[in-house]
């Protein structure tokens, strides 16, 4: 679980490095925007919002509204004008900045409103690029949440369930009930990821988009699977338990947004932020009643890492894994499972999530009865075959990059051990 949060740290660097192109940090005082592209071409329609302006906005999904005494500049925008301001303070209507295109203005009260639709940073910039990483840099507020999330998370979910159920079963061959369960006996995940991003674009297009996250992921876990059995345990009840799948996703971590910071491309602002999510995702059939004891130990590398240069996709970027399971049984019954531990970074930029970086280590488990055994096997008679392996996927959310959603949905890992764990099962 370690190795998968190196994993998340290294989303988190990716989306720092977006955020360092983008602009200043989020917090209480006016930002210093910093990284401006001297070779930077901002388009003739867009309007860039003032320091006084982006403290009083209110920012709405779609409008903008701002108050009479600061909004004398912006009367005269036009529809088809693109509208930009960085954040404001972290407690203001204007968290995360905006980027839109202008639809109307009007007046409302004691409130210019400007009408909006979404926009992107290629509406917004002809030429212009940024490059940055999230493991450098103080442009960070003193939030302490902001630092301890950029600097890595630890977690400790040991001693809690992750799956508790009955199954009632009522066919033909007769009436059983069957309680399935799966407990944390120690599970602990730590990383530090670095996220890095190159964005580049020429005459209004993206040519370059790279977004890699790097980092240190490491796992230890040890869980307990039960299940009992009352009432007729047959060969009926058992099919019909075997074709009940049980599809289990628990989030054990969740971080607020954590705002990045601001960096301007030409005169224009750019405010990411990125949010980190962890959760347990298991895919699960039960065969019949049987005790558990599965467990993992892992510590890779991860590189997480898609590369858009001159409008085709480059291969993936490697990554080193190693992922060691354990397993054993103390009564046999039949399970088909898979276990992961999905580490999500996903990146924002205006409050608008754009793309999403994940890793995925998990744990195959098959146990099945051996040839010649009797159906219901419980002295002995089961083989168990275990296979550790990861997945890694970009997931494109909405264009404000510049590249549409669609295009951003990439495989970037797939790995499996190359030896499977195997014995036999009493």
């Amino acid at each position: 679980m370690a190795s998968f949060l190196s994993s998340l740290r290294s989303v988190c660097t990716l989306a720092a490095c977006a955020a360092l192109a983008a602009g200043c940090a989020q917090s209480d005082v006016e930002e210093e925007e910093t990284g401006a592209s001297e070779d930077a071409q901002v388009a003739t329609a867009v309007v860039v919002a003032d320091a006084k302006a982006i403290a009083v906005a209110e920012v709405f999904e779609d409008r903008v509204r701002l108050p009479l005494a600061v909004a004398d500049r912006y009367r005269q925008l036009t529809p088809g004008a693109i509208f930009v301001g960085a954040r404001g303070a972290s407690k203001s209507k204007n968290p995360d900045g905006f980027l839109r295109r202008v639809a109307a203005v009007t007046n409302e009260g004691d409130a210019l409103v400007v009408i909006t639709t979404p926009a992107t940073l290629t509406d917004a910039i002809v030429n212009g690029a940024m490059r940055a990483s999230s493991g450098g840099g103080s442009g960070i507020d003193d939030h302490a949440l902001t630092r301890s999330e950029l600097r890595g998370i630890e977690i400790d979910f040991g001693g809690e369930p992750l799956f508790e159920n009955v199954d009632e079963i009522d066919v033909e061959g007769g009436k059983a009930r069957f309680t399935e369960s799966i407990t944390f006996e120690r599970a602990l995940l730590a990383a530090k990821p670095v996220v890095e991003v190159d964005l580049r674009i020429q005459d209004s297009r993206i040519r370059r988009f790279v977004a890699k996250v790097e980092g240190n992921l490491d796992t230890s876990a040890r869980a307990i699977a039960s299940v009992t059995a009352e009432g007729d345990v047959n060969d009926a009840t058992l099919a019909e338990l075997r074709a009940r799948k049980h599809d289990v996703r628990r989030v054990i971590y969740q971080s607020p947004r954590v705002p990045l910071p601001t960096m301007s491309i030409g005169r224009v602002p750019l405010s990411p932020s990125v949010q980190f999510t962890v959760a347990l995702h298991c895919n699960l059939a039960f065969g019949g009643p049987l005790v558990a004891n599965a467990g993992v130990e892992a510590k890779s590398y991860v590189r997480l890492g898609a590369v858009l240069e001159g409008g085709e996709w480059q291969p993936p970027i490697a990554s080193d894994f190693d992922i060691r399971p354990s397993f054993s049984m103390e009564r046999g019954g039949q399970v088909e499972a898979r276990c992961a531990v999905e580490v999500d970074a996903e990146l924002f930029a205006y409050g608008t999530s754009g793309v999403t970086m994940s890793v995925a280590p998990y744990v195959d488990f098959g146990v099945r009865a051996a040839g010649g055994a009797p159906a219901l096997g419980f002295p002995e008679g089961y083989r168990f075959r275990v296979v550790a392996g990861a997945s890694g996927a970009m997931r494109g959310r909405a264009d404000v990059f510049g590249v549409r959603p669609e295009e951003l949905d990439r495989a970037l890992v797939e790995w499996k051990a190359p030896e499977a764990l195997e014995g036999s099962a009493r």
